[in-house]
Parts: structure tokens; sequence; C-alpha cells
């Protein structure tokens, strides 16, 4: 996809199992394509979307990424 990822550590707050959580910006015509790569990774992962996000700082814009996620 062309992305980084931040991964940092993390504990549940009610398990209190220590986790790996990661953070990864990525575009509308994206989605899918993480989606599916994280269910391929992990079945039981915790995924939250977050739509309408501001982000500051380097995003680089992707050419031709429309016709790429068709």
């Amino acid at each position: 996809m062309g992305r980084g990822v931040t991964v940092w550590d993390g504990t549940g707050g009610y398990s209190g199992r220590r986790k790996e959580v990661m953070m990864v910006a990525i575009t509308r015509g994206q989605y899918g394509h993480l989606k599916k790569q994280v269910q391929g990774c992990d079945e039981q992962a915790f995924v939250i979307f977050f739509d309408h996000v501001r982000i500051s700082g380097y995003f680089p814009k992707l050419i031709n990424e429309k016709r790429k996620n068709r």
C-alpha cells in the first residue's frame, strides 16, 4: 500500500494483557484493501476506522490511486 505504520505497546484495560497497537493513515480508496489485509493476518483483530480526520504533516498523494484500487 505504500504507507507507513506507527507501532507501540499497549495494555488491555479490561484484560490487562499486553498488545501491539498499530496506527496507519490511509485514503478512503485504500480502506477495502487494508481491511482485507488485516483480516488475512488476524481474523480476531480489533480494528477502528475513523473517517473525516484531519492530518497535518507529510502525507504523500499516490498517483492514479483510484485506478489501482478498482
